[in-house]
C-alpha cells in the first residue's frame, strides 16, 4: 500500500495499490501536523483500498475536505 503525493513518479513503479490524497503538499502525506482527524481518515482510506481489487499502476485519488481548512 502506497500513499503518494507524486502520482507521475509513483505510477512508474506500478504499485499494486496506491492512493493519492488530492491537494496535499509534500511533507503532509497523511495531513498536517496535529490534524489527527485527517491523518486517521487517510490511513483508513489506505486500509479500505487494500480490500479493493488491485490493478498495478492504478492510483486512486481521494479528496479530504478537512485538509483544505488547514491551508
Amino acid at each position: 500500500m502506497l500513499i503518494t503525493l507524486d502520482i507521475d513518479q509513483s505510477g512508474l513503479m506500478r504499485p499494486s495499490r496506491a492512493i493519492h490524497p488530492e491537494g496535499f503538499r509534500f511533507g503532509h502525506s497523511l495531513g498536517k501536523p496535529g490534524d489527527e482527524k485527517t491523518q486517521r481518515m487517510v490511513l483508513q482510506a489506505a486500509l479500505d483500498h487494500l480490500m479493493e481489487p488491485g490493478e498495478p499502476g492504478r492510483i486512486k485519488t481521494i479528496n479530504f475536505p478537512s485538509y483544505e481548512s488547514f491551508k
